[in-house]
């Protein structure tokens, strides 16, 4: 028996407020503490916010919430501040679908780069992004309060 996962191809979409509670369950079921319904909330009720969804079926499986915002250089980046796939569909091809999509924003609204955290412990998350052509550019010490964990940052540059 073969044990190359099958890939699927989802629809992604603009997240809306009436996708809360399939995001909340999504993020329960991945995370001990995730976010909370409020933190979703707050995502998709910013105008500078960018948050998709990916859909199969008829059923939400991943998601990506990102803020807008101007780095130092008055730059414009994309922070990605929370990305979870759904445990069952999990290197299927799904996560690599929703970061290609916002690596074509990044070029069509001509933004600089796309950044994110991921915690030190966190090695397949770490392998994804770097698979997806991330480099890792920082370490932020005690970044994570509810454990005092490292996060590394990481970042997509459309030149790297």
């Amino acid at each position: 028996m073969s044990t190359k996962r099958r890939k699927i191809q989802s629809t992604l979409r603009r997240a809306h407020i009436y996708d809360v509670s399939d995001l909340v369950q999504i993020e329960e079921e991945s995370f001990k503490d995730g976010w909370k319904k409020k933190h979703f909330l707050h995502c998709l009720e910013n105008i500078n916010n960018i948050n998709i969804v990916a859909q199969y079926q008829y059923g939400i499986i991943g998601f990506a919430m990102c803020q807008l915002s101007e780095n130092r250089l008055r730059e414009k980046e994309l922070q990605v501040c929370n990305f979870t796939i759904h445990p069952a569909w999990r290197r299927k091809g799904v996560g690599s679908q929703i970061i290609g999509r916002l690596i074509k924003d990044l070029f069509w609204y001509h933004w600089a780069c796309i950044t994110l955290e991921v915690r030190e412990t966190n090695l397949p998350a770490q392998k994804f992004f770097s698979s997806q052509k991330f480099l890792a550019m920082d370490v932020l010490r005690r970044f994570y309060q509810d454990t005092d964990e490292d996060a590394y940052v990481m970042k997509y540059l459309p030149l790297a």
